[in-house]
């Protein structure tokens, strides 16, 4: 992703995905505008305004929904070549 650009193409799946929660969606649209390679949890709780506790249940969510990935001590989203069956905006 080339933050450069004034615009983003990112997956449109999981601002659409109805089961994932408000904070979910968010913490992936800091993640989009903030970060290139990946986030530590620290970098969320500061980014996303949240405790620790609420950052792990919410990584969690994401996890299991396919759209994050744990690298070593860092959170990344996952690229969009491995997100089945998802689309980019």
């Amino acid at each position: 992703m080339d933050k450069s650009k004034t615009f983003l193409t990112i997956l449109a799946a999981p601002f659409r995905d109805s089961e994932l929660s408000l904070l979910a969606v968010g913490m992936m649209g800091r993640m989009y505008a903030l970060s290139d390679g990946g986030m530590t949890d620290y970098e969320l709780c500061a980014a996303c305004r949240l405790n620790m506790e609420d950052v792990y249940e919410v990584t969690g969510e994401l996890s299991h929904a396919g759209y994050l990935s744990r690298q070593g001590s860092c959170f990344a989203l996952r690229k969009e070549d491995e997100v089945d069956g998802k689309q980019a905006v």
